[in-house]
């Protein structure tokens, strides 16, 4: 066997081959045949040719093997592939050497290199996948650092603006103007600090998945409608137009009213944003098929650039987080936008043809199977709620919540007592039985909750019911759940305005008796 022992290379792993320069393979052991999927049958009755097993962009390999072996009658090992009987490619490693005495034939060891190369391949695969995740956790928390820089400078802006009125009022004696334009100011900025709150709050409770929807059949106009109404004022005041256009006869939603009416407000309210004075917002709604309505809000504003557009609806993304950039907010309302509307099981996507030539954005929802029912809806009495004669007790560890709350129902005819723990108000309602109990949640030593079973067995003792109202800032659904089981009989949360807290107070207490049912809480 020119000096190549037999038993070795069919005992072998490594296939062994006799070949001629013209691609006749001579013999091959069964390591070889197993690697390429031949039997021994097929090859003594049909034969192999090194040539034909190599594909073509191997060919400059093996031409430089030979020149090698030309010079020094073997060739280093190197990497090239044979086409397997199915077809596929096996990647091998070949050593090659002519027969002592000659330049036409020879012999080779080729190892199956399958197995490394697949190793590789999951290596380089695991390695790309990291440094991408590594880059895309980089990015991300450089977006949250900018996020958390813009979060700091939304709040802080608002909170300069009521503290510096609040310090000017306070500095001595002002004209009527100059306190009605503080006034004015501190509450516009009172605002939007809690509704920027609102939308952190948001998307907190959409990460945690904790976002709950009260679906109803909902006529989509009417949704529209009462959202862009709320916004007319904010479109004269920048001098944009704004135009709504509802298709007539438009089938009605199976969603959250409250919810869905959010998406439709920051949608609009987000292309005035971007829309200079003089141009123009229009929302069209419409039925684009049998099984869904669409809402789409095309704007003339400044347009989004290319790169930035399929990250629109991200997480703490903004097209311009700098110092310097133009447009105030947190860049969240999108981000809230698109997860409200997955969650009513529709899409929401945007266009936009470049910088300087607007946007659009469309939403579609799926149509309800069930038609609208419109309940009737009492009309309210315009009055003004007095509380005069109603003992109001009022539980909160915070003295300037204390006192603005008094000072609110006390300005409408109430008799309040204020306290600042559990254990005082329990004094308070063994002595002096009050009307109506406005208490917080989150309180040192004694909680709301404690407060409101303490009252509930007062209560059993002595059989005069508790009437007890919790104002507090703990305002998830599942916190509005917790507050109902407790008892309670009905739920503000903090910042309350003081025209509801005296209504709430009003159709609690025995004054507002004849009035229609308070809500138990706010809607969501």
């Amino acid at each position: 066997m020119q000096h190549v022992s037999r038993r070795f290379q069919e005992t072998g792993i490594i296939g062994v081959v006799y070949w001629r320069s013209d691609g006749t393979i001579t013999y091959c052991n069964d390591a070889l045949l197993e690697m390429l999927g031949y039997s021994r049958e097929e090859f003594e009755r049909d034969g192999l040719d090194w040539k034909t097993l190599t594909p073509p962009e191997y060919e400059p390999m093996d031409a430089q093997a030979f020149a090698e072996m030309n010079d020094l009658g073997y060739c280093r090992p190197y990497e090239k592939a044979y086409r397997a009987k199915d077809g596929h490619i096996v990647p091998i490693q070949i050593g090659s050497a002519y027969w002592e005495g000659t330049t036409d034939g020879g012999v080779c060891w080729i190892l199956d290199c399958s197995e490394r190369k697949r190793a590789e391949a999951e290596r380089d695969r695991l390695f790309s996948a990291e440094q991408i995740a590594r880059r895309e956790a980089e990015e991300a928390n450089a977006a949250k650092d900018e996020f958390l820089a813009v979060v700091s400078h939304e709040l802080r802006t608002p909170l300069t603006a009521i503290l510096g009125w609040a310090k000017l009022l306070k500095a001595g004696p002002v004209t009527p103007a100059i306190q009605g334009r503080a006034l004015e100011t501190m509450e516009r900025n009172a605002q939007l600090q809690a509704r920027l709150i609102d939308d952190i709050l948001d998307v907190s409770r959409i990460i945690a998945g904790k976002l709950a929807l009260d679906r109803r059949v909902v006529p989509l106009g009417d949704v529209v409608e009462a959202a862009a109404d709320s916004l007319r004022p904010s479109f004269r005041d920048k001098n944009v137009q704004l135009s709504v256009d509802i298709e007539a006869g438009l089938p009605p939603v199976l969603a959250d009213a409250n919810r869905l009416q959010q998406v439709v407000w920051n949608v609009v309210q987000n292309a005035l944003k971007f829309t200079p004075a003089g141009g123009h917002v229009g929302v069209h709604a419409f039925r684009r098929s049998a099984t869904e309505v669409a809402l789409d809000i095309v704007d003339t504003g400044q347009g989004i650039k290319a790169e930035f557009l399929p990250r629109i609806f991200e997480r703490f993304r903004q097209a311009d987080s700098s110092a310097t950039r133009v447009h105030r907010g947190l860049g969240l309302g999108l981000a809230i936008v698109h997860q409200l509307v997955t969650l009513h099981g529709g899409n929401v996507w945007a266009a936009s043809d470049g910088p300087g030539r607007g946007a659009k954005l469309s939403i579609e929802l799926p149509v309800s199977a069930l038609p609208v029912v419109r309940p009737e809806v009492k009309a309210r009495r315009a009055r003004a709620h007095r509380l005069d004669g109603v003992h109001v007790l009022v539980v909160d560890d915070e003295p300037d919540i204390r006192e603005l709350v008094s000072e609110i129902l006390s300005e409408h005819g109430a008799r309040t007592t204020v306290v600042g723990s559990v254990d005082e108000a329990m004094d308070v309602a063994c002595r002096d039985r009050p009307d109506v109990v406005v208490s917080d949640i989150a309180m040192p030593k004694a909680d709301g909750f404690d407060l409101i079973r303490r009252l509930k067995n007062l209560e059993g003792q002595h059989g005069h019911p508790m009437v007890v109202c919790a104002l507090s800032a703990l305002a998830t659904p599942q916190d509005r759940a917790r507050i109902r089981a407790a008892g309670f009989d009905a739920h503000l949360s903090k910042p309350v305005w003081p025209d509801k807290l005296v209504e709430t107070v009003f159709r609690l207490s025995s004054a507002g008796a004849e009035a229609e049912p308070v809500p138990l809480s706010e809607p969501a």
